[in-house]
Parts: C-alpha cells; sequence; structure tokens
C-alpha cells in the first residue's frame, strides 16, 4: 500500500471508531451498564427509564449499524484485497 492509502486505511478506522462510539450515547447501550453496575440489578430505576426511551432511539440505532456496515464493506472491498495484492506481492519476491 502507498503511504497515501495508509493514511485513508487510517481514517477509515477513525470514521469507524467515531460511528462506533455514537452507540455509546444511545439507551441500547447504557441498558446493560446500569444493570451491571447496581446493585438492584434489573430493578434499577433508571434501568427502568431507559426502556422507556429505548423507542425513541430506534432509527438513530439503525442509522449507525447502516453506518458501521457501509464503513465495513469500505474495508472489505478496498483494503483486505489491498492487503492481500501485497502479500501476494511479498510471497512472488521471495520466490
Amino acid at each position: 500500500m502507498t503511504e497515501k492509502e495508509i493514511y485513508l486505511f487510517s481514517k477509515s478506522l477513525d470514521m469507524l471508531y467515531v460511528t462506533a462510539n455514537r452507540l455509546k450515547n444511545l439507551h441500547f447501550y447504557r441498558y446493560s451498564k446500569l444493570i451491571d453496575t447496581s446493585n438492584r440489578g434489573f430493578d434499577c430505576g433508571m434501568a427502568k427509564q431507559t426502556l422507556k426511551f429505548m423507542p425513541e432511539e430506534h432509527e438513530e440505532f439503525l442509522n449507525i449499524i447502516r453506518d458501521i456496515k457501509e464503513i465495513a464493506m469500505l474495508f472489505e472491498d478496498k483494503y483486505i484485497n489491498e492487503i492481500k495484492n501485497e502479500k501476494e506481492k511479498e510471497s512472488n519476491s521471495n520466490d
């Protein structure tokens, strides 16, 4: 990979990190954290309140998942093939 391709790969990884990090702001993510850190477990009042807000976040959650999927497809289409090509070049030069 060229330096520019490595740079773009790094930027894509950052975009994936930032996108996945958006999930931390959702009640879907917080729910288990509230239960795990509460002495009351599933009876935790904050966890129960979180359940009420989940339906409001449904569309945002799906949008984030779609964004992650698109970024993952970018990796698969571009970078995994690029890495394979680099390995093949190395293998052929060693023969």
